[in-house]
């Protein structure tokens, strides 16, 4: 295990400039959600990052783009975000095959070219997640 100190300055620039050198990344709250907001246009943006606040007492699983309010009502929301969050907490608590099956019927309805517009897709949300369910129930 190595461990390094890095400012937020030179951790974020370090980050676009070569983002593989780090696995793990330890920050405070505001600094993380930054850091996970700036690491979301490496993977494809906000829609489809997945994260999780680790806290002493309990672990908080949620995707990088938060609520969204001005998409709200529109279906027009990615849920990729969501479902890897689920994804990522179901690996925590050992559910690796319901970890499986949802990464599998997720990446599935994305290689179909069902998606959501902001992944240029014309899929609406409940489209998307229609075609997730119905491969998770096959």
């Amino acid at each position: 295990l190595i461990i390094n100190d890095q400012l937020i300055d030179s951790l974020a620039h370090d980050l676009i400039i070569k983002p593989d050198t780090y696995d793990v990344i330890v920050t405070p709250n505001m600094y993380g959600d930054i850091i996970s907001d700036v690491t979301s246009a490496l993977t494809g943006g906000l829609g489809i990052a997945p994260s999780a606040n680790i806290g002493d007492q309990c672990v908080i699983y949620e995707p990088v783009h938060g609520s969204a309010p001005n998409i709200s009502g529109k279906n027009i929301a990615n849920p990729t975000a969501t479902i890897l969050s689920i994804s990522m907490m179901f690996k925590d608590l050992g559910l690796h095959l319901a970890a499986n099956q949802l990464d599998k019927a997720l990446y599935s309805t994305l290689q179909e070219g069902i998606g959501t517009p902001d992944i240029g897709g014309n899929s609406t949300t409940s489209k998307m997640i229609d075609a997730i369910m119905e491969k998770i129930k096959h």
